[in-house]
């Protein structure tokens, strides 16, 4: 009988792995906030995360349609997450250095959590020439890719 961390290619083990550390990860982190505005926050964008963007990024991901190289441009928008998350920890953050603007601290994540792909815009060029099945996934690799730019941005 098979061992779930056997089950899959090993691209998928890895994806699989790090969309898991990557939600412990985020947990703790909650977990170790001082400050209930800043805790409130990042469970705002850890919903956000989990209810939709690893979500869809684990949608993505298994599709069918999805390439090898899509598929390794997931799993590398993941591990920048984690890289990330990691130096976050309760001892880096500057939480001596004076209030939070929490109305600056508000606008950022209704920012962040905002953003959403575009259903019907236009393609990129590397999804050109592809099918539409291609190119609406890449489409997506490409807009995830720039809105874990924005999330790293935005949390501190």
């Amino acid at each position: 009988m098979a061992v779930f961390s056997d089950v899959g290619s090993e691209q998928e083990r890895q994806f699989r792995d790090a969309v898991m550390e990557l939600k412990i990860l985020l947990r703790w982190l909650i977990a170790q906030q001082p400050d209930e505005l800043q805790a409130s926050s990042h469970q705002a964008i850890l919903g956000s995360l989990e209810s939709s963007t690893l979500k869809d990024m684990q949608t993505v991901f298994f599709a069918n349609q999805t390439s090898s190289e899509q598929r390794q441009a997931l799993l590398e928008q993941v591990q920048m997450l984690i890289e990330h998350f990691k130096q976050q920890s309760p001892y880096s953050l500057d939480i001596n250095s004076g209030q939070v603007d929490s109305a600056a601290q508000e606008a950022k994540i209704d920012t962040l959590l905002k953003l959403s792909p575009v259903k019907d815009g236009p393609l990129s060029e590397a999804a050109a020439g592809k099918t539409e099945e291609q190119a609406k996934t890449q489409q997506f690799v490409d807009f995830n890719k720039a809105y874990v730019a924005e999330l790293i941005k935005y949390w501190h």
